[in-house]
């Protein structure tokens, strides 16, 4: 009983950790890189809020936290200006949102103080586009209340950009003069990493 106990707090203080308490799960999103620098960002799929998730697998949530997962809806919508949300039960909200970033201007998703997905132009020049990597543990954690970050992403640009740096796993699709890259994020496969740069 004590072990339990210590594994539920340690539960509770990692969702504590994640941004807002949301973590993305079963989504695909996409990237187009245009020849400027600016992007156009869409995700699609289950943003989950952890506490509510580790409630759940104990029984009915209290009325306490189905009024933060009405508020939440409305944040949601708000800060990431989301175009559509929908709680779905048990923490976990349906998400479409599209974002339209300028050139040189940096993004995180779901938030800046704890990304998930970042997009970010250096001091060369360069776009970056990262995901990060959870720790073994931490996806072990959440797997144990239910919670699978599973995704999809993927990638567009025009040949006016080359990529210098990725760990996509084969050559990208050509269709016409537009590279495409499509990666799985899964337990086991490598956080996806492009960096482009201009050929001009």
């Amino acid at each position: 009983m004590i072990i339990r106990l210590i594994k539920r707090a340690a539960i509770w203080a990692l969702a504590l950790a994640l941004v807002g308490c949301l973590v993305p799960e079963q989504f695909e999103t996409s990237i187009t890189v245009n020849a400027d620098k600016s992007y156009v960002f869409t995700y699609r799929g289950l943003l989950t809020y952890v506490p509510a998730a580790i409630e759940a697998t104990k029984g009915p949530l209290s009325d306490k936290t189905r009024k933060q997962l009405d508020t939440l809806t409305a944040k949601i919508s708000e800060d990431l200006q989301a175009s559509s949300v929908s709680h779905i039960g048990r923490g976990r909200y349906r998400v479409e949102l599209t974002k339209t970033g300028k050139p040189g201007e940096k993004y995180a998703f779901p938030a800046a103080s704890d990304w998930i997905l970042k997009i970010e132009e250096s001091k060369t020049g360069d776009l970056a586009i990262r995901v990060k990597e959870p720790r073994e543990k931490t996806r072990k954690d959440l797997a144990s209340i239910g919670i699978d970050l599973r995704g999809k992403l993927n990638v567009t640009h025009g040949d006016e950009l080359i990529a210098v740096k990725h760990n996509f796993p084969n050559e990208p699709t050509i269709l016409g003069f537009r590279y495409d890259y499509r990666w799985d994020i899964e337990p086991g496969s490598p956080a996806p990493l492009l960096i482009l740069r201009t050929t001009k």
